[in-house]
Order: structure tokens, then sequence, then C-alpha cells
């Protein structure tokens, strides 16, 4: 057999004020990423204490086929 697969994984972080801002956010990288075969398999909110941050964490994957 000379064909293979890897599996790609990407984490994207995003930081803002809002959730609101996040989603817009979420949804313009889901925009770039789904067209080249990347799918969003997990997705959370990190909020810090000490401000008014939040950080979007994604998580994105793909299989890439490789031939040896």
């Amino acid at each position: 057999d000379t064909l293979g697969y890897s599996r790609i994984v990407y984490q994207v972080k995003v930081w803002g004020n809002r959730i609101a801002e996040l989603q817009q956010y979420a949804l313009e990288i889901d925009r770039v990423l789904r067209p080249i075969g990347f799918k969003r398999v997990s997705s959370g909110e990190l909020y810090d204490n000490n401000s008014t941050m939040i950080q979007k964490i994604l998580t994105y994957e793909a299989l890439a086929l490789e031939d040896f």
C-alpha cells in the first residue's frame, strides 16, 4: 500500500471582550477552514477573572492524503 493519511489538528485562540464578537470571529474562521477540508471538533470559552477579556478556543481537524 502506497497511500497513507495524516490527521492534522489546528487550535485557534481568539480574544475579545464580548461573546457575540467572538462568535462572529468563529464563524469567519469556519468559512475559511471548511472549504479546505477542516471541521470544527471542539469549542470553548475561558474567562479571565482579572480583566474583561474572554478567550475562545476552537479546535479543527482534517485528514491529509500522503503518497509514499
